[in-house]
């Protein structure tokens, strides 16, 4: 099987997410819904301050490092970050009550290491960033056990603590596996390119409008209901992220194999059987959610989790949206249409928030949901008819029933 394979990727992309839940069931079991609350918020902040990292050292650089010289893009990578967290530490100082030590102590391992990744998309070597990722998981739960044994007692700040002896473990060994690139990096070193900021302001742009559109429930639930309904959220979206994963799984590889073409016909039938093959994949586990009872949710997660069953009923057509979007949105990635990306952002993220003004009171997590659903189909409508508009007749959806696909589906896992 191919390291770089849709099938490699998404078995490991499962894994991590297994091992992930595994992490969020204990803390949901040890915090409660509102310590999960509050820590999904801390959360919220820190990877806001990631994202705007990410505006120089985020996606863009897979594909810029194809084409221009490596030294002059980590120097300039690696000074944003420190600024970044100086400004973003600094705001939440003065604005939240949160903890910015801890927080900052995550925010410079996870910062270089998501920096890290986009590297390993660029060189082709997904499967590295893929098992990077595992373990990463797999550290947290170890560890987080680990200090349960020592001191029963697991606060949010315990858990965050446990995050950041993980982010530094995993960036320590990834910063030994790019030895020969960075070394190649200092022979090159020369000034960095213009567009590697231009590239990174309107790519995350669409990246910030996208994390909000997913997490944005959550700070308002904390805000205007209470920090464990907030909790309860964050359970569902988690749940909603395992789904994900199937489509992520595709959409990374398709957004390498695009990057590595210039063959239109090939990239048009790539987006064509990805996008079918997620689809369908994400609608046998949204059947799966269905048959699952809310006794299911209070016994893994807690006599406080009882009410996901109704939101994640309700988060099913956002879920489905997104499912059926990701591949699309990878290709306009791509092919630099980020402007694309931020308008169907923009619009479903307000279209989110006016029914998130309309429901949220009255239904609190259920309104959530069904405001979090809306967003994603406004914005999964819109990437269809971008994606559709620029390959024509080229982009061909296969239907459910033909058989067909089944065997296209075998091939494109085991191609390398």
């Amino acid at each position: 099987m191919a390291k770089n394979s849709p099938i490699s990727t998404f078995g490991m992309r499962l894994v991590k997410a297994i091992i992930a839940a595994l992490v969020v069931v204990l803390c949901s079991r040890w915090l409660n819904a509102d310590g999960r609350g509050v820590l999904s918020v801390t959360l919220f902040w820190l990877h806001m301050i990631i994202l705007v990292h990410e505006m120089v050292g985020g996606s863009p650089i897979a594909n810029l490092i194809r084409n221009e010289p490596i030294g002059s893009i980590i120097p300039a990578v690696w000074i944003w970050s420190i600024l970044t967290g100086i400004f973003g530490g600094t705001m939440l100082f003065f604005f939240t009550n949160l903890p910015i030590f801890w927080i900052l102590l995550i925010y410079f391992p996870l910062a270089w290491l998501g920096t890290h990744y986009n590297y390993y998309q660029g060189l082709s070597k997904v499967f590295i960033r893929n098992n990077l990722q595992v373990l990463l998981e797999v550290l947290k739960l170890l560890v987080l056990l680990v200090y349960y044994l020592l001191s029963p007692l697991i606060s949010v700040v315990h858990v965050l603590v446990v995050y950041a002896i993980t982010h530094i473990l995993v960036y320590a060994i990834s910063r030994w596996v790019l030895r020969p690139f960075f070394a190649l990096a200092k022979q090159e070193m020369t000034k960095p390119p213009k567009i590697l900021f231009s590239f990174g302001i309107t790519n995350q742009m669409a990246a910030i409008l996208q994390f909000l559109s997913y997490r944005i429930g959550v700070v308002l639930l904390a805000n205007f209901v209470s920090d464990a309904e907030a909790g309860v959220f964050s359970n569902v979206l988690l749940i909603a992220d395992t789904v994900w994963i199937f489509a992520n799984s595709f959409g990374t590889i398709a957004h390498m194999k695009i990057l590595a073409s210039n063959n239109e016909t090939y990239v048009a039938r790539l987006v064509s059987k990805y996008v079918s093959i997620s689809l369908i994949g994400t609608l046998l586990a949204c059947f799966l959610i269905v048959l699952i009872p809310s006794s299911f949710y209070a016994f893994v997660f807690g006599a406080d989790f009882g009410g996901m069953r109704a939101i994640s009923l309700a988060v099913i057509p956002g879920i489905l949206a997104l499912g059926f979007s990701t591949v699309m949105a990878h290709y306009l990635h791509a092919i630099n249409r980020f402007n694309l990306l931020v308008l169907s952002s923009l619009c479903g993220l307000s279209a989110q928030l006016i029914f998130h003004y309309i429901l949220l009171k009255e239904l609190e997590g259920l309104g959530a949901g069904i405001a979090l659903s809306v967003g994603l189909v406004i914005s999964a409508i819109m990437l269809y008819t971008f994606t559709s508009k620029i390959l024509g007749k080229k982009l061909v959806l296969m239907p459910m029933y033909d058989f067909r696909l089944i065997k296209n589906m075998i091939k494109i896992m085991f191609y390398k």
